[in-house]
């Protein structure tokens, strides 16, 4: 009886380990594509954002993005981020992270005297450095959807000491709007 009891007790504890270890995100490669609008300091801005990256736990995540952004009268210009993801908090399918990242950007087009003085300084070279906080919420296994937003780190670019930010030197709290990305990721 005594044995009895023990198998089954072993099949309860392994079915469920089994179908907790199913239930999280899966790990591996992933795609993911963001976007973003916002019209604040008088013109349209918009990104897109294509990435791909490796999800080594439900916590550690490594990727690279690649950013289209164009306003209504600057250049297109494309952003290149490298970075590390940590989720520290998870409550169910809701993970709330932090994106350790580089960035660092090229220009398309012309220099031209007519352009949005915010963005004069746009041009190369951009860089920032330091943390995105975002949220993903895994619908499934191999399918999640984010919001990405706040930034805190160094950036030497003017734009960003416009709007919603503290901070005045070169290391800022930025808190704008044309910092929201909205995207969806598929892991493989």
């Amino acid at each position: 009886k005594m044995k009895k009891n023990l198998f089954f007790t072993f099949l309860i504890l392994l079915f469920l380990s089994v179908k907790l270890a199913t239930a999280q995100e899966k790990n591996g490669f992933y795609v993911d594509f963001g976007a973003g609008f916002s019209n604040e300091l008088k013109f349209n801005f918009a990104q897109l954002t294509p990435g791909v990256g490796y999800k080594f736990s439900p916590q550690w995540a490594v990727g690279f993005r690649t950013t289209f952004q164009t306003t209504d009268s600057s250049p297109e210009i494309f952003v290149y981020t490298p970075y590390v993801s940590y989720t520290f908090l998870q409550f169910g399918k809701l993970g709330i992270s932090t994106d350790g990242m580089v960035s660092f950007a090229t220009r398309k087009g012309t220099y031209d005297e007519t352009m949005d003085p915010h963005y004069k300084p746009y041009k190369p070279p951009f860089f920032e450095g330091g943390l995105n906080v975002g949220a993903t919420y895994d619908l499934s296994r191999h399918f999640g959807v984010f919001v990405k937003g706040l930034f805190l780190g160094y950036s030497n670019t003017e734009y960003t000491h416009k709007g919603a930010v503290l901070g005045n030197g070169r290391f800022i709290f930025d808190a704008n709007w044309r910092r929201v990305m909205l995207g969806a990721r598929v892991v493989f």
